[in-house]
This record gives structure tokens, C-alpha cells and sequence, in this order.
């Protein structure tokens, strides 16, 4: 049985189960923003869109920020969607935007906005001796159901795009005229609640919580409008991209070119490094190599994420000169022609 008697040694304990429990991450040369399809993808390609008001008891507050969260809906550090005012009166969605000049038209429902308020009182705590404990806490807790139904019209084929359902419930204590949040309960283990108090626990999301009902309504809208977001706007990931360090079918006295670029990429200066591979392939005899051909393409994969079919192009021609598979080549082949299928989701 092991026993752990100092805060100092919880603290390395809980640092042990920690690195323990993290995957070994493998060495990367370079890292770039890969552009990645939403799951509605399709909707996401009608990149000028007029937001119609939803119907609903809340629906014009939802409608702005549904409005603001779209707007704000960015690729590669670019606004993604085009917001037109819906200034028309037109219900069918389909000369609705022809009318509007829009490639999609947003309309739906606020169908649920419903706030509930629950009196309780807390049981009385046996070490506050101040006047009036004896009789327990007052307590109400807030809390607010809230539903949105959002469709998406493709004006140019006369379909939907997207159609779906998002609910949200959130809440808060009022406990003698203090706000609070609603603990939430949760049965992690002995062993990662301890790394938990030692490393400071997770992080709350990026907003300070106000206790009072219109910011709670806000806060609910902001979350199904994000919802909404992520649903059918592309994004994002990073990818992990590789060199070869060596090209030992190159002659010796262009080997060495090959590797003089490898200082540049270990400094972070990969366009220093793909000028120097660049150059090379002007040599005839380096035209063939694998490796060049292959490093080519990885330089294109990272610095123009948004042409896949440019480092495919360099992938393939690399891969027709195999005789047998290569570790780095194999994976990378099959990621461009992945990120290329993923491109033609996205649209320009």
C-alpha cells in the first residue's frame, strides 16, 4: 500500500498519472491549418445567406444572434458567410432569394423559451453561528429551457440544405439574493479528481457568468447560434506534415544540397527550405527522386493548404517511382487525396 504524505508528493503523483495517460506524440517537422468540411457540408457551400426572423416568443432575439454568430464564422482567418438584411416580405424561400441576390435563405423557429423557478431551502450550515442560519438558506433555482428549429434553403436547386433541431438547458441558483452556479455532480475516480485539484481543474468556458435572467437568455441563444455554426461551417485542424532528411538516390554532391535544407525547417523557415528543393529539381539528376518529389509535395501541402491537388500531383508522380512502400510517402498520398475530396465539400 502506498502512502502519500505530503502535498509535494500528491503534486508528482498526480503529474506521473497525468504524463502517464498522455499519448506519445511523434516528432512533426511542420504544422499547418488544415481545412476541414462541416457536417453539413452543403450548406455551408451557400456562402451569401439571408437570416429571415424566426417565429417564436423569442424569435427576433434569436435571429440576431444567429445574425452575429454566422457573420462572424471564419476559414483560414476569413469571413466565410455573407449576411444580407432578409428586407423582403416574400414567404417562399426560393424567390425569397432570388429576390435577395442570396445563395441560401435561414428560416425556422424559437419553438421552446420556457423559464421555470424552483423555491427550496438548504439545510442549515452547522458552522455559520451568525443570526438566522438556524432556519437554512432560501434558494431558487432558475433554470431555462430553450429549443430552436433552423432550416437552411439552397435558392439555386430548390432544396434544403440543412434542417435540424438543437436544445439547450441552463441555469442558475438565487440563494438569499446571490447568484450561484448549479454544481454539477460527477464521478471521475479518486486518482483523476486529485490531479484535477492539484493542477487547478478544467477550465471553464471563456465567458463570466452573470446571474440574471436576460444574460442567461443570452447565454443559451449564443450556444444553439454556435451550434448552428459548427453544423455547417467548415473549419480549422491542424495537420502534422514530415520530411525526409536524406535522398540517398540523389549523387553524392546533390545529397548535400538536399540536406543543407534541413537546418531551415528545424528554425521554423520552411519557404527557405522548399526554395533550396525547388532549385534542386532543375537538376536531371534529381528530377527522379523520391525523395525530392516527395518533399515538394509536403512544401505544397503545408504552404498552400487550400490547393490539395497541387501536392497530390507531386505525391502521385513520387509514388509511380516506388518499388516497394515508403513509410512517409504512403500516409501523405492518402491524406492530399483526402484533403482534396474535403476541398471539393468545401467549395471556393
Amino acid at each position: 500500500m502506498i502512502r502519500v504524505k505530503t502535498v509535494a508528493q500528491m503534486a508528482t503523483l498526480a503529474s506521473v498519472l497525468l504524463v502517464a495517460s498522455t499519448p506519445a506524440r511523434a516528432f512533426d517537422d511542420a504544422t499547418y491549418k488544415g481545412r476541414f468540411a462541416a457536417e453539413y457540408y452543403k450548406a455551408g457551400q451557400l456562402r451569401t445567406l439571408a437570416i429571415r426572423p424566426f417565429s417564436g416568443s423569442d424569435g427576433s432575439n434569436f435571429t440576431a444572434a444567429l445574425s452575429a454568430e454566422l457573420g462572424r464564422a471564419t476559414l483560414s482567418e476569413e469571413n466565410w458567410f455573407t449576411i444580407k438584411p432578409a428586407n423582403t416580405k416574400e414567404t417562399d424561400p426560393a424567390r425569397a432569394g432570388k429576390a435577395l441576390g442570396v445563395a441560401g435563405v435561414v428560416d425556422g423557429a424559437v419553438v421552446t423559451a420556457k423559464v421555470t423557478r424552483t423555491d427550496r431551502t438548504e439545510l442549515p450550515d452547522k458552522k455559520d453561528k451568525s443570526a438566522g442560519s438556524a432556519a437554512g438558506v432560501l434558494c431558487t433555482r432558475i433554470m431555462l429551457q430553450y429549443t430552436v428549429h433552423a432550416q437552411i434553403f439552397d435558392v439555386a436547386n430548390g432544396a434544403s440544405a440543412y434542417d435540424k433541431t438543437h436544445s439547450v438547458q441552463d441555469g442558475y441558483d438565487l440563494c438569499n439574493g446571490k447568484g450561484q452556479e448549479i454544481a454539477v455532480e460527477s464521478n471521475e475516480g479518486l486518482m483523476v479528481s486529485l490531479a484535477k485539484k492539484l493542477t487547478g481543474g478544467a477550465k471553464k468556458d471563456a465567458y463570466i457568468i452573470e446571474f440574471s435572467e436576460d444574460a442567461l437568455f443570452q447565454r443559451v441563444r449564443g450556444v444553439i447560434a454556435t451550434k448552428i455554426k459548427d453544423d455547417i461551417t467548415p473549419f480549422n485542424k491542424p495537420v502534422s506534415v514530415e520530411f525526409k532528411r536524406r535522398a540517398p538516390e540523389m549523387p553524392k554532391p546533390l545529397q548535400s544540397t538536399f540536406e543543407s535544407a534541413t537546418p531551415f525547417i528545424k528554425a521554423g523557415q520552411l519557404d527557405r527550405a522548399c526554395a533550396i528543393w525547388k532549385l534542386l529539381r532543375s537538376e536531371p539528376a534529381a528530377a527522379a527522386s523520391v525523395s525530392l518529389l516527395y518533399n515538394l509535395g509536403a512544401c505544397q501541402e503545408t504552404l498552400k493548404p487550400d490547393n490539395p491537388a497541387a501536392a497530390l500531383e507531386l505525391y502521385v508522380k513520387a509514388d509511380q517511382l516506388l518499388s516497394k512502400p515508403d513509410k512517409l510517402l504512403s500516409p501523405a498520398l492518402k491524406r492530399a487525396q483526402d484533403m482534396l475530396e474535403i476541398q471539393q465539400k468545401i467549395g471556393s
